[in-house]
Parts: C-alpha cells; sequence; structure tokens
C-alpha cells in the first residue's frame, strides 16, 4: 500500500494486515516521526524504518530514540533497504517465541556483514547432517545458533539436547553421555539411556567442548567414527543416528599445542566451522538489538509505558563494548526496564560504578558526546540555539557541555 500522510497510513493499518512500514522522515505538512506515537496510542505493534535525506546525525537518533526499528538514507542500495527489511521481519516474526525464552533469541537479528554470513551459512546447511564446530567469545549466541540450525534441517522433529561439558564432575560424564546399565557402578540401581541415545534422530549439542576431559575424547571420537555407543557396563555396542554440533570460546588449536585437546577430534568436529562474531564487531546491531531488548522486557514485566531511550542512553549503548556481548545487553536493558520510570529509560546506569571517573566505559561516554555535540554543532553553522533544539537540551545547557569538553569552534 502507498499512502501519502499519516491519518491515511493509519486507516490503512486499521483495515489491513500489514508487516512493516516504510516511511519518509518529512511528510508533507508534517514530520513521519509523528507516526509512531500515533501507532502506539492505537496499539498497532509493527516495525518502521525510516527514509531520510538529511545527513543530520540527530535524525538518527531521534527516530531510534521514538521507537523505530532502523532509519536508511535515500541513497541506499538495494540490498542494503532489502537486509533492513529481512531484519525487521524476522524480529517482529518471531516476537512470541522470544518473549517465553530468553535474550540469548536475538542473537541472530541484526544486518551486519558477520551476522548476515553466519545467517548465510547456516540456510545453506540446513538439509545437511555436517558436523558442526561454533566458534565465539562468551555470550554471543552459540547454542541459540546450534538450535537455529536443527530447527532449520530435516532432524527439526526429533529432539534437541544440549549439555554443558564444563559442568558435568569428569567421573559422571560418560554415563551422562552415552548411559550405562544397572549395577555397573555403586549408585546405578536402574540402566541409563544416556544423552546420545535420548537424541537418536535428533541433535546434540555439546558446549564448552574445550573443558571436556582427554581421556572422554577419545571416547567421543569413536563414537563420532563409528556411529555406535557402548553404555558403561554393556559388552554390546548400539548404533545410533545423532546429528553432533560442539562449541568452545576457547582456542582448540592452541589447546592442540598445550596437550589438552586432541587434533584428531578438532578435525572430527571441525567440518564446518562457524565463527559467531561479538557484539564490538557488529556495532551496526546494537539499534536493533537494543530495541528489540526494549519491547521484550517492557512486555515481560508490563511496563507498556516504557517507550523508548533517552539521548544519553542511546548514547551509552552505541558507545560501550559490551565485553559480555548479546547476554551483557540484554541483561543491562532488561535492569534498566524494571528501574524505568515513565516513557524513557534515561540511562543504563554505568555511571554508578565506583570507579565511574577513571572507567573505560564512561571515557567512551565521554567521547561520544563530545563527538556527537561537535557535528551537531558543525551541522549548524556553529549556532549553538539550533543546535541545542536538535538534541532536545537547553542552550545554556550546551554552552555547559562544550565548556566540560572544551569545545569550541576551532575544535578537529
Amino acid at each position: 500500500f502507498i499512502t501519502k500522510n499519516i491519518a491515511e497510513t493509519l486507516r490503512c493499518l486499521e483495515l489491513n494486515k500489514v508487516s512493516l512500514s516504510l516511511s519518509d522522515v518529512n511528510l508533507e505538512f508534517e514530520s513521519g516521526i509523528e507516526l509512531l506515537s500515533r501507532l502506539n496510542d492505537r496499539s498497532l505493534e509493527i516495525p518502521i524504518i525510516y527514509i531520510t535525506s538529511s545527513r543530520d546525525v540527530s535524525v538518527a537518533v531521534n527516530a531510534i530514540r521514538s521507537g523505530a526499528f532502523d532509519y536508511i538514507n535515500k541513497n541506499y542500495q538495494l540490498d542494503e533497504l532489502l537486509q533492513k527489511i529481512e531484519s525487521a521481519l524476522l524480529c517482529y516474526q518471531r516476537e512470541e517465541p522470544k518473549l517465553k525464552g530468553d535474550h540469548a533469541e536475538a542473537s541472530f537479528l541484526g544486518e551486519s556483514p558477520k551476522i548476515l554470513e553466519v545467517k548465510k551459512l547456516a540456510a545453506n546447511i540446513s538439509d545437511t547432517n555436517v558436523t558442526v564446530l561454533i566458534t565465539g567469545a562468551s555470550g554471543t549466541g552459540k547454542e541459540v545458533l546450534a538450535k537455529y540450525i536443527h530447527d532449520s534441517s530435516l532432524r527439526k522433529n526429533e529432539g534437541f539436547f544440549a549439555i554443558n561439558c564444563s559442568s558435568i564432575p569428569k567421573e559422571l560424564m560418560e554415563s551422562e553421555l552415552f548411559g550405562h546399565a544397572k549395577g555397573s557402578f555403586t549408585d546405578a540401581k536402574t540402566d541409563r539411556k544416556g544423552i546420545f541415545l535420548e537424541a537418536h534422530g535428533g541433535t546434540i549439542f555439546l558446549d564448552e567442548i574445550g573443558d571436556m576431559p582427554i581421556e572422554m575424547q577419545s571416547k567421543l571420537l569413536r563414537v563420532l567414527q563409528e556411529k555406535k555407543i557402548k553404555p558403561v557396563g554393556e559388552n554390546k555396542a548400539i548404533s545410533i543416528d545423532t546429528r553432533v554440533i560442539a562449541a568452545t570460546n576457547k582456542d582448540l588449536k592452541e589447546a592442540i599445542a598445550n596437550g589438552t585437546f586432541r587434533e584428531d577430534l578438532f578435525y572430527r568436529l571441525n567440518v564446518l566451522p562457524m565463527q559467531l562474531p561479538s557484539v564490538k564487531e557488529r556495532k551496526e546491531d546494537l539499534s536493533i538489538l537494543a530495541n528489540h531488548f526494549l519491547k521484550m522486557y517492557s512486555s515481560k514485566y508490563n511496563r507498556s509505558a516504557v517507550k523508548r531511550f533517552s539521548q544519553k542512553a542511546m548514547i551509552e549503548i552505541l558507545a560501550y563494548d559490551w565485553p559480555g556481548n548479546v547476554r551483557e545487553l540484554g541483561n543491562s536493558i532488561e535492569r534498566a526496564v524494571i528501574l524505568c520510570h515513565g516513557h524513557e529509560i534515561k540511562n543504563l546506569g554505568f555511571d554508578n560504578d565506583d570507579d565511574s571517573k577513571s572507567s573505560p566505559v564512561i571515557q567512551s561516554l565521554k567521547g561520544a558526546e563530545k563527538t556527537y555535540i561537535t557535528e551537531v554543532l558543525e551541522l549548524t553553522k556553529w549556532d549553538v540555539k539550533e543546535a541545542a533544539e536538535i538534541m532536545d537540551i537547553g542552550w545554556r545547557t550546551l554552552y555547559r557541555k562544550m565548556e566540560v569538553h572544551s569545545i569550541s569552534k576551532g575544535y578537529q
């Protein structure tokens, strides 16, 4: 549908099932940003991508603050627009499962080149049973990726079993993985199948594979080679049909060199390697992830009044490197939503740290604010009152910030 103004757009949305809206920021006689508040008034929730011809950095900030899914410049490439649309539809189509699960589901949201590469590779192996080794830092969503691969595969109607190799005592790991016969050891009062047999026909996800004891690695290697398991206390091997996806945040090649990981097992697992990027490597996805979490947690905790981030909060989000990755970002926004009173999250609470004055986080936020203020001033040809209006602060406040950051017309 093509509409000419907000009123016409609202009528269209109320009468038709629409999945996404593309809106110009500057409509005839009105601002396209107003569409968001009008949608909220009517409880109409669809992703909006704004199109703008302005190079004003405040346009992007105001659009995201108001609740837009994303924005794009009018000089966009078609592929760029299609990527943004795909990300928006993926986010909103999967909204209910995300609200029932944890925030890790958001790991796949975004349109940065690295996350798109992961999505494409995952889609390309959907009809195969290839063994996958997922690497990446903690909090990047390795189990989410493993589940996504399983749900896209021919095994999707069978079970997905996740096991953390670092959390199982060494003496119990063989029984946990391969099962045991009654009486095979002191506490073995009944037969037990084990995860590999439970996952027959489905997928087993071995998280933190780098922490598996070296003696268990040889037994796992044999299972992967022979497609058979032998429960503890049994003499007869049992054939299995179980796909294995493993993951680690360790450097397995370094572990091989140190003698803590078997080289032959590494190559058996590493048939198809997949590297999940850290949040620092996909900064362009931050606004998408942040707004997803805002929507998710405001619904989860019945904080429907919480609609947006303040300019300060958005600067915090974009400036911070998020060493805890998607998990840390989700936890921070969850906390901010719970503590928020009003419609707007004012900040993420970084400045509550005891060492906030010297914290690298705070220093990076100060640098981001200084850059933002300078760009707006240059855009307005150093008209302080106009710049203050764009940034939605008082002109006296802006003068104080300029003094704090040592910003003058000669600043480079």
